[in-house]
C-alpha cells in the first residue's frame, strides 16, 4: 500500500465513524482508477495503484466537526485556496473539501460565488464539474461508485462529454479537453465540439498563468498516438488560430525529398510523437522534459515566414532557426523573463548546426562553439535533433550528425551537459599584465576565450602563455 493511499484510508476510517457522514473520493483519482480497471469490484485496489494525489469530498459533516475529528486522530491539515476552502493534509497530496455549488456573478472568469452545503446530494455537487468522466465518486461509506452523469459508460466509450451547461462558465475547460484528448485518447462528443468554439473569445482573455498548466500537461503527459487528435481538436474549434505561430504551419509546405511527410505541421506532429514515445522518459527532470518538448514543438515555426519557392518549384527555408516566432509563441504561455524561454530558444537556434557541421566536416573548434552556444547542454540539443530526424516518416532517423557530434565530444573529452568555461580570467590580467580592472578587460578576455575555443591552448598554463605573448604590450 502506498503512503498516500494509506493516509487516505486513515482519514476515511476516522470520518466514517461519524453517523451519516459519507467521505467520497472524487475527480482524477477515480477516473484514472476506472481507466486502469473497469471491474467495479476492484476500485479500491485501482485507487491505490493509480493514485498519486487524492481529492476527498465530505458529505454529511460540517467543517468544524471534521477539523475536530481529524485533530483528535492526529491528522494535520492546512487551509488552502483563495476561491473556496480546501484543506490539504500536511505532508501528503490529499485535499479535503465539502460539497458546494458554484454560480457565475459576472462576465470575467473570476466572477463567481459558491455555496457549501454538506447535506446536498452527490449529483448536485457534481454539476459544477467539467466532464462526466471527472464527475464519478467512490463513496467509502457505502463502498460503491456514484455516477449520476454516466461517466463510467463514457470511459467505456472513450468519450469526453460535458456534465451540464455550467461547462461554459469557465473557458479554460476547452484546454482541459485538449489535454485529456492528448493524455487519454478520448474523443469529444458532437455536443461538446459544438460548445467549445463559443468559448474561444473568453479564453483569449485568460492570464497565461491559467493557460500554461494545460500546455505543460500536453508536453509532459500527452501520448504519441494522440498528438494528431489533440492538435486537430484545437484546429477544429478554431482555438489554434489564437496561436498563429503554430496554426500557420498547417499551410507551410516542405521539400518532398527531405520531408516526405508533408507540411511543417505534419512534421511537427511526427516530431512530438517521437519525443513522447522515445525521448521524454529518458530525460531526468520535468524541467528538461519541458525544455526539450517545447523546443520540438517550436523548432520549425520559423519556416512559416522563411519558406521560399523558386520558379522551378524548389522549396527552402534558410534561416528559419533564427526566427522570432518560437519566442513569440512561448511568451503566450510563459512570462517573457522566465529562464525556460531562453533555454528553449538556444536549442531551437542550434537545432540545424549538428547536421551542418557534420556535412561540412568542421574541425573541433566548431564543436566547442556549439557547446557554448547551447550553454553546455549538447545532450538536450541532440535529443531535439533526434526528434527532428525521427519526424520524417517513412525516412528512418539519420544518426550521422548525432554520432559525429558525440565523436567530437569524445575526442575533446567534453561532458555533454557542461559548458566550457574560460581558462583565462580577469584575475590573470591583474597578476600577469598588471592591469587595473575596467572595461578594457572585456576584449582581452574575449580574445583569449576565442583562442581557447580554437584549440590554441587547452589549460591555464597555455592560456597564460598566450596572454603574455598576445597582450604583453596591452595598456589600459
Amino acid at each position: 500500500m502506498n503512503d498516500q493511499f494509506e493516509k487516505l484510508k486513515q482519514i476515511v476510517d476516522v470520518v466514517r465513524q461519524v453517523p451519516c457522514c459519507r467521505p467520497v473520493s472524487v475527480g482524477g483519482s477515480v477516473r484514472d482508477a476506472l481507466i486502469l480497471n473497469l471491474d467495479l469490484k476492484q476500485i479500491e485496489a485501482s485507487l491505490m495503484e493509480t493514485g498519486k494525489d487524492y481529492d476527498l469530498e465530505i458529505f454529511g459533516m460540517k467543517k468544524d466537526n471534521l477539523l475536530i475529528c481529524l485533530a483528535n486522530a492526529g491528522i494535520k491539515v492546512e487551509l488552502v485556496g483563495r476561491a473556496f476552502p480546501v484543506y490539504k493534509v500536511s505532508g501528503y497530496n490529499i485535499d479535503i473539501s465539502f460539497p458546494r455549488i458554484e454560480y457565475k456573478t459576472g462576465s470575467a472568469h473570476t466572477d463567481f460565488n459558491f455555496e457549501i452545503n454538506p447535506t446536498m446530494s452527490f449529483s448536485e455537487a457534481a454539476l459544477r464539474r467539467d466532464l462526466t468522466i471527472n464527475a464519478i465518486g467512490y463513496d467509502w461509506a457505502l463502498t460503491t461508485l456514484v455516477d449520476p452523469f454516466h461517466g463510467i459508460q463514457d470511459i467505456k466509450d472513450k468519450t469526453l462529454r460535458h456534465v451540464s451547461s455550467q461547462f461554459n462558465e469557465d473557458a479554460l475547460r476547452v484546454l482541459r479537453v485538449f489535454k485529456f484528448i492528448a493524455r487519454l485518447g478520448f474523443q469529444p462528443s458532437n455536443e461538446l465540439l459544438a460548445l467549445c468554439p463559443l468559448l474561444r473569445t473568453e479564453l483569449k482573455s485568460y492570464a497565461r498563468e491559467r493557460i500554461l498548466p494545460e500546455w505543460n500537461d500536453f508536453i509532459l503527459k500527452g501520448r504519441a498516438e494522440n498528438v494528431d487528435a489533440a492538435l486537430g481538436f484545437l484546429s477544429r474549434i478554431e482555438v489554434l488560430r489564437d496561436y498563429p505561430e503554430l496554426a500557420d504551419l498547417e499551410h507551410t509546405v516542405q521539400d518532398a525529398h527531405h520531408h516526405p511527410e508533408g507540411s511543417v505541421m505534419r512534421h511537427t506532429c511526427h516530431c512530438l510523437q517521437y519525443f513522447m514515445a522515445k525521448i521524454r522518459d529518458t530525460l531526468a527532470t520535468d524541467y528538461e522534459k519541458l525544455v526539450v518538448g517545447y523546443a520540438v514543438l517550436t523548432h520549425d515555426m520559423g519556416k512559416s515566414e522563411c519558406t521560399k519557392i523558386t520558379s522551378e518549384g524548389k522549396i527552402s527555408a534558410h534561416g528559419h532557426e533564427d526566427s522570432a516566432l518560437p519566442r513569440r509563441f512561448l511568451e503566450r504561455l510563459f512570462d517573457p523573463a522566465e529562464q525556460i524561454i531562453k533555454d528553449v530558444e538556444v536549442l531551437v537556434k542550434a537545432h540545424m548546426r549538428p547536421v551542418l557541421l557534420y556535412k561540412g566536416g568542421n574541425n573541433l573548434s566548431a564543436t566547442r562553439r556549439l557547446n557554448v552556444a547551447v550553454n553546455g547542454r549538447i545532450d538536450l540539443l541532440l535529443k531535439v535533433v533526434e526528434c527532428d530526424q525521427g519526424g520524417r516518416p517513412p525516412k528512418p532517423v539519420d544518426w550521422g550528425a548525432i554520432n559525429w557530434v558525440k565523436g567530437r565530444l569524445s575526442e575533446l573529452n567534453l561532458d555533454t551537459s557542461s559548458v566550457i568555461k574560460p581558462l583565462v580570467m580577469g584575475r590573470h590580467l591583474i597578476t600577469e599584465l598588471k592591469l587595473e580592472p575596467g572595461p578594457h578587460f572585456s576584449p582581452i578576455l574575449d580574445d583569449c576565450f576565442q583562442a581557447q575555443l580554437d584549440g590554441v591552448f587547452v589549460d591555464v598554463e597555455g592560456g597564460l602563455t598566450y596572454l603574455a605573448e598576445k597582450h604583453k604590450n596591452r595598456k589600459e
